[in-house]
């Protein structure tokens, strides 16, 4: 798995020479939006990150009518001590934080090499693309890679790969560097206290607005035709690949052409979806067979769906640095195709509605799908690529 995230990050990266890692702010504060795969977990939370000292602290942001947990959480790995309210029951624990668990760096890590620069967001949009970098490390029994902007190294997402805490993957926004709070990281002595518990609740729940509207925004429309490079994570099948993607919402097409990890034994695919005619064409790129079958969902719109609904706006990277924020929107929808029914929550530049990262929820499957987009461009240059290959025909 780590090859496939090195070779594929690392593919396409133009440099005169290698960029030694840079420095991303060691103190911050923004929001996260962590997702466990190994665990199938998803949370969304206030963030509040000291490298220097080792600290953090994550505020859970409740949803409304959830039976789920959801807590206020206080790390001090110089301490080896974790604080954890829990906000639904106001109990609280205190214990020491393994030994095994090592400091999640957010930003670059220390002892970080390059892989490549990316871009988010769209060619050809003024304001809605910005250049990030690939860094990746080696730690005891964890490894580590992130993508930071470029030039002001502001952290956008990163991934930790462990054999006893599995696969656990971040995006931040609206990041401000500092801390506004100096009392942040102090475990008061009403920590459990409902008056605590309130003056944070009141915190998040003003966090989760984010942005005050005149008006609830309608969908956006996002471009048609499109191309691009994808990460195709899914929860339920311990599933991650690369691909380059042609993406074709006018006429219900789309191809996915898979990145190969050299020295892999796995199978890798070249697969045209032709969704108006029921028909999808799968190439095995090693045998070069084809298997041509009917197609047995509905067609996935990649950008914001007709029936979508408006849930916030967010900066990706930094609020306050200039050239090192992206404007985002986040909608959500339902999707219902006969006996087939998928949640969609997505991320799109504001105001082109270029797609970022989508995310899938299938309740009867009970998986959950996170595709991010890279390097996408407007428009399809081949005219040929949604024709039916050769070996299928």
């Amino acid at each position: 798995m780590k090859a496939a995230i090195l070779l594929c990050l690392a593919f396409g990266a133009v440099l005169g020479q290698i960029p030694s890692p840079c420095n991303s702010p060691p103190q911050w504060e923004g929001r996260e939006v962590r997702m466990d795969y190994s665990q199938k977990y998803e949370e969304r939370r206030r963030l509040f990150y000291d490298q220097t000292n080792l600290r953090t602290r994550t505020i859970a942001e409740v949803e409304i009518n959830s039976t789920r947990e959801f807590y206020d959480v206080i790390s001090l790995f110089k301490e080896r001590k974790m604080y954890s309210l829990n906000m639904r029951t106001k109990t609280c624990n205190v214990t020491n934080i393994e030994p095994d668990r090592a400091f999640h760096y957010r930003g670059v890590h220390p002892d970080a090499r390059f892989e490549g620069i990316l871009s988010l967001g769209a060619a050809g949009f003024p304001g809605e693309n910005i250049q990030v970098e690939v860094f990746s490390a080696n730690e005891t029994n964890d490894f580590y890679t992130g993508i930071v902007t470029s030039p002001g190294c502001i952290p956008v997402n990163n991934i930790h790969i462990s054999q006893k805490y599995g696969y656990e993957h971040s995006d931040y926004f609206d990041i401000t560097v500092g801390i506004t709070d100096p009392q942040a990281f102090v475990p008061p002595t009403n920590f459990c206290d409902r008056s605590h518990v309130d003056m944070k609740t009141a915190v998040i729940f003003l966090s989760v607005v984010g942005a005050v509207f005149s008006q609830v925004p309608t969908p956006c429309e996002s471009p048609r035709q499109w191309q691009a490079r994808e990460r195709v994570a899914e929860f339920g099948k311990n599933f991650e690949e690369y691909h380059k993607v042609y993406y074709d919402g006018s006429s219900g097409r789309e191809r996915n052409i898979a990145e190969i990890e050299d020295g892999s034994d796995r199978e890798f695919f070249d697969i045209l979806s032709l969704f108006n005619e029921n028909k999808r064409y799968m190439i095995n790129m090693k045998t070069r067979q084809c298997n041509v079958s009917s197609i047995n969902r509905p067609f996935r719109h990649r950008g914001v769906p007709p029936n979508a609904q408006f849930t916030n706006a967010f900066t990706l990277g930094s609020v306050a640095l200039p050239g090192q924020g992206l404007s985002v929107q986040s909608f959500i929808a339902n999707v219902t195709f006969g006996t087939f029914h998928e949640e969609y929550f997505g991320l799109v530049t504001s105001p082109g509605c270029v797609p970022i990262n989508n995310y899938y929820y299938n309740p009867s499957e009970q998986t959950k799908s996170v595709v991010a987009y890279y390097d996408l461009t407007v428009g399809i240059s081949d005219p040929m690529i949604f024709v039916p290959p050769p070996e299928c025909m």
